[in-house]
């Protein structure tokens, strides 16, 4: 549950180890489809739904009102009903593109899977979940990768979102500050300006002289 300003904003999220969806891909798609256009960029793949999918969701609601939880290989029978339900579904190209880029790959790329979450507001030990390490693992390998702890590393990517943000939309400064990832806004006013030196508002008025100046 997020709140920004006055409206609340709320997500139910899964996380599914990618060594999982490697197992299935291979098992259900065989040798990958390397032929297959996955856009590097995209951060949210859509799914699309069918009339089965429809049918699956009810056949499932009934898991989640029982007074004694289903068995967890009944779960994952499920689960991986689902899978199929999506990757035999020809609208699903790019999700399906994603799952066969995840199974030509031996291991999980920690750049990329912190590059492509960085602006979510996670600990450090959820970011260790995403990467399927232990925290002091975590710590180990974002700092031969990144060259520096990652909780700097961190704060220096949502500074840099905040910053585009304020220079490139009219966004409030509370709302530029929420959606790079930050949840005090006096605690990002205060690592704002100690990175900038100057304010988050002193900075975008700077840059919206600048476009007038150019202009």
């Amino acid at each position: 549950m997020e709140r920004v300003d006055d409206d609340p904003y709320c997500a139910l999220m899964f996380y599914v180890p990618d060594e999982y969806i490697r197992t299935f891909t291979r098992e259900n798609l065989g040798r990958p489809a390397m032929n297959m256009f996955l856009d590097p960029g995209e951060k949210v793949l859509p799914v699309q739904t069918t009339a089965l999918m429809e049918a699956f969701y009810q056949s499932v609601l009934p898991y989640f009102s029982a007074t004694t939880p289903p068995p967890e290989e009944l779960v994952e029978l499920k689960f991986r009903e689902l899978l199929l339900h999506i990757i035999t579904n020809k609208e699903n190209r790019e999700i399906t593109a994603y799952f066969n880029h995840l199974a030509s790959t031996s291991e999980d790329d920690l750049q990329e899977i912190m590059e492509s979450n960085c602006l979510y507001n996670l600990q450090l030990h959820d970011y260790a979940l995403l990467c399927h390490r232990s925290l002091s693992s975590f710590k180990r390998s974002f700092h031969e990768t990144f060259g520096m702890a990652p909780g700097r590393w961190l704060l220096q990517k949502r500074l840099e979102a905040a910053a585009r943000l304020l220079k490139q939309s009219d966004n409030l400064v509370a709302d530029a500050a929420f959606e790079s990832g930050f949840q005090n806004i006096a605690h990002f006013n205060r690592v704002f300006k100690q990175h900038y030196g100057i304010s988050p508002l002193q900075y975008r008025k700077q840059s919206s002289a600048k476009v007038i100046a150019l202009s």
